[in-house]
């Protein structure tokens, strides 16, 4: 499983949740991949898109604890969100 936080220049949340999460998630700037953006209706930053494999799972987006955020991600393997 994969994990892309997808960060906006400057956006401090984004930040907060890169020292938190460390080597959980792997990175890209949202402007630099409007593809990844595509992929979702979120307004608010950062973006999180779940992956197995070559298959995009689902996103959710926005700053939490590290437990709500372990279980979003399991929501998304799982097809329950």
């Amino acid at each position: 499983m994969t994990v892309i936080q997808l960060d906006m220049p400057g956006c401090g949340t984004c930040a907060m949740m890169s020292r938190m999460l460390g080597d959980r998630v792997e990175h890209a700037d949202a402007l630099e991949r409007p593809d990844l953006v595509a992929l979702t209706n979120a307004t608010s930053s950062p973006v999180f898109l779940v992956y197995e494999g070559d298959t995009y799972l689902g996103s959710f987006s926005g700053a939490m604890p590290l437990p709500v955020w372990e279980a979003k991600v399991q929501q998304r393997v799982k097809g329950e969100a």
